[in-house]
């Protein structure tokens, strides 16, 4: 059952959250690290939205061989909720990447900065 808030869906506001909070994040990063924060607040976003892609093809594959039911029996918030944990997922592991990335390059520059002095 949907809720339907002047045409609002719950699955849709829920998106609008997640996409708030994962931007958010992606945002606080890149200014720490210097680097375009609005470009990577959107790239964390489309980070999630394609682990939510991919994570659909693979639930309905998995429900294909799985359950007796057929595919197009599921019923798409059914498919949607199974589908966020992996965007959560390819989107924590791309911030884990990208912090990753970005600590080793301020570690190099601290190395040469030591040589320097000594």
């Amino acid at each position: 059952m949907i809720i339907v808030l002047d045409e609002l869906k719950i699955n849709d506001m829920i998106g609008i959250v997640l996409m708030y909070l994962v931007g958010r994040e992606y945002y606080k990063l890149a200014i720490i690290n210097q680097k375009n924060a609005w470009l990577f607040a959107i790239v964390g976003v489309i980070s999630y939205y394609v682990g939510v892609f991919l994570g659909g093809i693979l639930v309905v594959i998995l429900y294909h061989f799985i359950s007796e039911e057929a595919v197009e029996e599921m019923s798409e918030l059914k498919l949607e909720i199974m589908a966020i944990p992996f965007g959560v997922l390819s989107c924590y592991l791309f911030y884990r990447f990208l912090k990753f990335t970005w600590s080793k390059k301020y570690a190099k520059k601290d190395e040469d900065i030591l040589d320097e002095l000594l």
